[in-house]
């Protein structure tokens, strides 16, 4: 299970942040443009979205179609992030080596003086005859049915990425009021790239991490700065839920008594504050005359993300139960002996220690049954004893 990330609440500070920024800076508030910012963030946190914010913008520019790309590679390699407007055939033409090559030397000359977050209008750079002769235009753009362009990018390493706008002739260039719009929406543009960056890469990494966390037999809890749960596997769920010796209350780990719950939240602020990967040990009595629970509280910070806003993993405890049999990778020896479901669980029972009658209560199955699964598992496993059988099952152990 994962937890809910502060992802979401990060994405509406940064939009609420901007649109105070832009009332600033435009004196007015403009309905439409404030609906085009409040999708550039949401995009971030959607980004099913940039396709429909693509297409917003080109509407409030008065285009037909557009592209935003991003890449940390050659314009010919750039990735494509969202289009409007344009057929797959359209769009594999812009981003081709051909229209990389064809660009290069009509723009780079300008492109060289022209500092990040300048809009470029295409009759600024060349009048409307040496671009209807270019081989760009021609082979790239004719085919489209559009002319006059405009274009702003972001060529920062850490974050390169632009969005090319495109009509048709009878529409007209672009004049120096319409390229300022894009200009305007640079900021929100590039804030917006950076925290859809950042969201992505720390949904790809709490993905990749809870996938480990969850193939674990052990059970294992993983907490933010602010000692929350991110993510818990089934072990751990099943522990938790009988509330012996370890809950969870309101989003916060306790233990069975107040001093015991204080130990353990003063260990999660040590590992949350430590320097360097120092385990610590705890135990937990439980009720009755049962053994303790052992926790060990590990720091992780090379496994979070330093991202402001964001839930980052900084602390797994694993919980261990020694009074617990171990799991049987089940998978593992299905596949090593080529047992069948049922010969697995009848031999991973026995191997817990249950006869065949209890085995066959369990599974509500006839005692021959069981017997005939046993006789097939000693057949396929080459074990000549009962003994020999268990030995090599638990083997298996996790």
């Amino acid at each position: 299970m994962i937890a809910e990330t502060g992802a979401l609440p990060c994405a509406r500070a940064v939009f609420c942040k901007a649109v105070g920024r832009y009332v600033d800076t435009v004196g007015v508030v403009d309905s439409e443009a404030l609906a085009l910012i409040e999708m550039v963030y949401q995009a971030a946190i959607e980004p099913g979205l940039w396709a429909a914010t693509l297409a917003s913008l080109t509407g409030l520019l008065r285009a037909d179609h557009g592209h935003l790309v991003m890449t940390n590679r050659p314009v010919s390699e750039m990735p494509f992030v969202a289009q409007t407007g344009m057929s797959d055939a359209d769009l594999e033409r812009c981003l081709s080596p051909e229209a990389a090559g064809f660009l290069a030397p009509l723009l780079n000359p300008y492109l060289a003086t022209l500092p990040s977050g300048r809009a470029v209008v295409q009759g600024r750079v060349l009048t409307d005859a040496e671009f209807e002769r270019s081989s760009f235009y021609n082979e790239i753009i004719r085919p489209m049915g559009t002319f006059y362009g405009t274009a702003i990018a972001n060529r920062a390493e850490d974050l390169p990425f632009g969005i090319w706008i495109c009509r048709s002739r009878r529409r007209g260039g672009f004049l120096q009021h319409e390229s300022r719009v894009l200009e305007d929406f640079f900021p929100h543009l590039r804030g917006a790239q950076t925290l859809y960056q950042r969201l992505r890469i720390d949904s790809d990494h709490a993905a990749g991490l809870a996938t480990v966390i969850e193939r674990l037999s052990e059970a294992a809890i993983v907490l933010d700065a602010a000692s929350r749960a991110l993510i818990v596997n089934a072990r751990a769920m099943e522990i938790l839920a009988r509330g012996d010796g370890l809950t969870q209350v309101a989003g916060a780990l306790q233990a069975a008594t107040p001093s015991l719950t204080e130990q353990l939240r003063k260990a999660i602020a040590t590992a949350v504050a430590s320097p360097a990967h120092q385990e610590q040990r705890l135990r937990l009595p439980r009720l009755g005359q049962r053994l303790p629970l052992l926790l060990d509280i590990m720091p992780v910070w090379r496994l979070g993300l330093a991202a402001p806003g964001l839930r980052a993993p900084r602390v797994v405890i694993f919980i261990r139960e020694p009074e617990a049999r171990p799991a049987i990778d089940q998978t593992a020896l299905i596949e090593t002996f080529g047992l069948t479901r049922r010969e697995c669980e009848v031999v991973c029972r026995l191997a817990e220690g249950m006869s065949v009658e209890a085995i066959a209560g369990h599974f509500k199955i006839k005692p021959g049954t069981v017997r005939h699964n046993l006789k097939s598992a000693f057949e396929k496993t080459e074990a000549h004893s009962q003994a020999a059988l268990v030995a090599l099952v638990r083997g298996f152990s996790r």
